[in-house]
């Protein structure tokens, strides 16, 4: 970035921060009360470096992700099976989604990618769905899973972990 210099009078500030991954990042930038325009336009160059190809990457922590219930009989748990669809905003490949140690891959279909996990038991971890003795649950109490997901994209890999809420039904 280049060498420190002492600041004498610091004015407005501005934050950046984004996720790779688990990891969160943040960078502060301070300016004099009274930048020049030459002085604004290499902080804004500066931020716009800092936003890494993270801010670029097509799935991110705040990606729309779907996961549902589906089990062939209505508002039951009992098969084990959850679908799980993310809509990413650019181009990816490989890509896998896990919830615990259950993973799958996910394909396209149309501008959403989609696949299916079998966790054996839906009311244990890593799901967690609270339903009646007989396996029925309707989404209530709501239940909340990590859903890792793992893809490429100009081929170089990257993964991404999505909190995302379990619904009732699929599809």
């Amino acid at each position: 970035i280049g060498d420190a210099v002492p600041l004498e009078c610091v004015g407005d500030g501005t934050t950046v921060s984004f996720r790779i991954g688990d990891t969160a990042l943040q960078a502060t930038i301070l300016m004099s009360a009274s930048p020049s325009p030459a002085a604004l336009g290499q902080v804004k160059q500066l931020i716009a470096s800092i936003r890494p190809a993270a801010a670029l990457l097509p799935i991110t922590t705040s990606s729309r992700v779907d996961v549902g219930v589906a089990c062939r009989k209505p508002n039951s748990i009992l098969c084990g099976r959850v679908g799980v669809a993310v809509w990413p905003t650019g181009d990816v490949a490989d890509v896998k989604a896990q919830i615990g140690s259950y993973t799958t891959e996910l394909h396209r279909t149309g501008d959403y990618l989609s696949g299916f996990i079998t966790v054996p038991d839906l009311r244990a971890p890593p799901v967690g769905i609270q339903a009646s003795a007989s396996g029925q649950w309707l989404g209530a109490p709501p239940a909340e899973v990590e859903v890792h997901v793992t893809a490429t994209t100009s081929g170089a890999p990257f993964d991404v972990t999505i909190h995302a809420p379990v619904r009732a039904g699929w599809g």
